[in-house]
Order: structure tokens, then C-alpha cells, then sequence
């Protein structure tokens, strides 16, 4: 009975490692559009602004988080990780504006994300939680 429930919890986590490697991994480049700012010690609020096309709202806010390593609050450019951008999908703020937001929103779901950031023509990226939508939430770092 024990063996059979080591191999049941082995097939899932290999299931679960296999689908993380498989998913389509996304790039969103950061600009202007994107907001930063820290929730708590060691979590990075990411929130990407496009107008709405629902004309009862001015925009649609996207929510991410990055959650720093270990248990300190500590800056982005501390544990970003540099990154070769050949053959991998960057999306812009128009590309993403483009969507309708519930595609928008599936693809974000659907996808492991990262925040894309160039400094010196060497590419650094973050790994991002997705973690829903707002409407007219404006989030600023001060």
C-alpha cells in the first residue's frame, strides 16, 4: 500500500515537472507601461496598464508578482538572471495591448512569464506570478 502511494505521488510530481517544462515561456520587455513596487519584504508588485476597451473603465490593470529568493526584501537587480533572447517570444506593451482582454488574461493564465529588462545590451529577466486583472486601480510606488 506504501509503494503504491510513493509511485501515485511520484507520477504526479513528475506530471507536474513535465507540464512546467513544456509550457510556452513569454517575455514581457519593460517600459514605461509597467509599474514596480514592493508589497511586503520580500514580494515585487508588477502591474501593467492598457486602456480599456470597455468604455465603462479608463483601464485594465494586470497584476504580477516576483517574489524575491530567501527571506529579505532585496533588489531587483540582486537576483535577476541574465539571459540569451534568441528564439524566445517578447511581447511589447502594443503587442499585449492588442488582445482582447479575456484572451489577454488566458494567455497570461496559460503561460510561465517573465519581466524582460535590458541594461548594456545584455538582457536580464525575472520569473512573474500572474495573479489577475483590475479595473482603474492605479498602483504607484510612492
Amino acid at each position: 500500500m506504501v509503494v503504491k502511494k510513493i509511485i501515485v505521488l511520484l507520477m504526479l510530481f513528475c506530471i507536474n515537472i513535465y507540464g512546467q517544462n513544456n509550457s510556452d515561456s513569454v517575455f514581457i520587455l519593460k517600459d514605461d507601461n509597467i509599474n514596480i513596487n514592493v508589497l511586503q519584504e520580500n514580494v515585487y508588485n508588477i502591474h501593467l496598464n492598457i486602456k480599456s476597451i470597455d468604455t465603462s473603465f479608463k483601464f485594465d490593470t494586470y497584476n504580477f508578482q516576483i517574489i524575491s529568493p530567501g527571506f529579505e526584501t532585496l533588489s531587483l537587480d540582486k537576483f535577476k538572471k541574465e539571459i540569451d533572447v534568441k528564439h524566445k517570444k517578447i511581447y511589447t506593451y502594443k503587442d499585449l495591448s492588442k488582445l482582447d482582454p479575456c484572451d489577454l488574461h488566458k494567455f497570461l493564465s496559460s503561460n510561465l512569464i517573465y519581466l524582460l529588462d535590458s541594461e548594456n545590451k545584455v538582457n536580464y529577466c525575472w520569473r512573474m506570478q500572474y495573479t489577475g486583472t483590475s479595473k482603474d486601480i492605479i498602483t504607484t510606488t510612492k
